[in-house]
């Protein structure tokens, strides 16, 4: 089996959101996730299921405003949880805000 090369073109900053996903998978229910790091157009999303590569997610903050529509590039077992990399196809515009926010990101998020 051949294995995927990803490279990042963009730094990613350590972050400790949490967040529910939704999406057509998940039959409308939200699932609880940690956003462990992220970047403008990316992140690392710990979740307790596995995610298929290419299915499509929203994130939402705790308060339900959306913050992304992604695509899970990868998902791979770590510490009995599941960390996914995660594309952003779609943001409000306040991911970006959130990401080079430094300290203000946990308060915000949640």
């Amino acid at each position: 089996m051949r294995r995927r090369v990803i490279i990042r073109t963009e730094e990613r900053v350590p972050v400790h959101w949490e967040v529910e996903l939704e999406g057509d998978g998940l039959a409308g229910a939200r699932e609880l996730a940690q956003v462990h790091n992220a970047s403008p157009h990316g992140a690392c999303v710990l979740t307790q299921y596995a995610h298929e590569p290419e299915e499509r997610l929203w994130l939402r903050s705790r308060s339900g405003q959306i913050l992304a529509r992604a695509r899970v590039v990868y998902a791979q077992r770590r510490e009995g949880q599941y960390a996914m990399g995660m594309e952003l196809l779609l943001t409000d515009g306040q991911w970006r805000k959130l990401v080079s926010g430094g300290s203000a990101l946990t308060q915000h998020a949640s």
